[in-house]
């Protein structure tokens, strides 16, 4: 997921961080939090992850769809 929805990125200490540089990778035990502090950066590894996911689990490929992995 984008944004700032975990646990972990909802913290006090994260709410310097941008949310559109947040992903998320949700799985049934734990999350996989990154923080991507380069715009640039950012524009290029959200596709990226986005596309690898879907690839991974064709079933998610759908802009509103958030249930774990």
């Amino acid at each position: 997921v984008f944004g700032k929805v975990t646990d972990t990125m909802t913290k006090s200490y994260n709410k310097h961080l941008e949310p559109y540089k947040c992903i998320s990778l949700i799985f049934q035990k734990r999350t996989f939090d990154i923080y991507i502090p380069d715009e640039q950066d950012s524009k290029f590894w959200m596709p990226g992850i986005s596309f690898y996911v879907c690839q991974a689990k064709p079933q998610l490929n759908h802009p509103n769809y958030t249930t774990k992995i």
